[in-house]
């Protein structure tokens, strides 16, 4: 059984497992998505970025062999049926899931002419994150669209 908090923005579930699903539908709300992950046994950062930008390195010290997201079991974090499924149990005590969004949630004729309409990122780091600082992405590919 699923229970959760739904806004327009995204939806989070928690399933019967101890996993925790979450829908995004559009790239708005991180603070607050941030609260309602947090509610459900997840300390995530969450960041909305532009096309063609990306986090700058250094946000803070990286967990050494955890899997922050992959189709890997062991992974914190996965990608399965349009949504990101969050195992809370393989985030440690002192441990933040980083996830950063760049792109466009939504295909419009502008983004139909880029190759990738969004990308994400995620990072496991201990200790404190620090902020996300927008930086050009080299590897985004069809440009900013702006």
């Amino acid at each position: 059984m699923l229970t959760g908090t739904e806004t327009s923005a995204y939806a989070v579930s928690k399933n019967a497992d101890g996993t925790v699903e979450v829908r995004i539908h559009e790239f708005k709300d991180a603070d607050r998505l941030e609260r309602d992950l947090d509610a459900a046994g997840v300390r995530a950062d969450i960041s909305y970025l532009p096309p063609g930008k990306e986090c700058r390195t250094g946000r803070g010290k990286t967990v050494g062999r955890v899997t922050a997201m992959g189709p890997d079991s062991t992974a914190v974090a996965r990608m399965v049926d349009g949504g990101l499924e969050i195992d809370p149990r393989r985030i440690g005590e002192d441990q933040t899931l980083v996830l950063e969004f760049a792109g466009n949630e939504e295909e419009t004729p502008e983004t139909e002419k880029r190759e990738m309409l969004w990308r994400l990122t995620a990072h496991m780091i201990t200790g404190q994150v620090g902020p996300c600082v927008a930086i050009e992405d080299p590897t985004w590919k069809g440009g900013s669209g702006s």
